[in-house]
């Protein structure tokens, strides 16, 4: 669907990023359209790391959430939250992993 953004705090974990909700601030990425969700949620929950029946435990929770797109349209979408404590990461400032992505792989 494009390249938007969400109001969230995007924090590096080493092997992953977290994103955390937080108002005025803005995790930046793309989102995808996918036709069958009854086939795509369990799938991407068990990447996730997220157990719908045990919420509190799991490493990402799954929740809607409203994305801004570049052409200015507000679209709702899923979107998998970190779940626990971020002091064991890094705050990501930019909101982008890509760029954190491309500086790990140039080490």
């Amino acid at each position: 669907m494009g390249n938007g953004k969400v109001e969230a705090k995007l924090y590096d974990f080493g092997e992953y990023p977290g994103a955390i909700e937080q108002k005025r601030n803005y995790v930046y990425g793309e989102l995808y359209e996918a036709s069958n969700l009854a086939k795509v949620l369990p799938v991407l929950d068990k990447y996730e790391e997220y157990d719908h029946s045990h919420p509190k435990s799991s490493l990402f929770v799954r929740k809607v959430r409203n994305v801004l797109l570049e052409n200015g349209k507000k679209v709702p979408a899923i979107i998998y939250f970190y779940n626990h404590d971020v002091t064991k990461g890094h705050l990501v400032g930019s909101g982008k992993w890509e760029r954190v992505l491309n500086r790990n792989l140039q080490r």
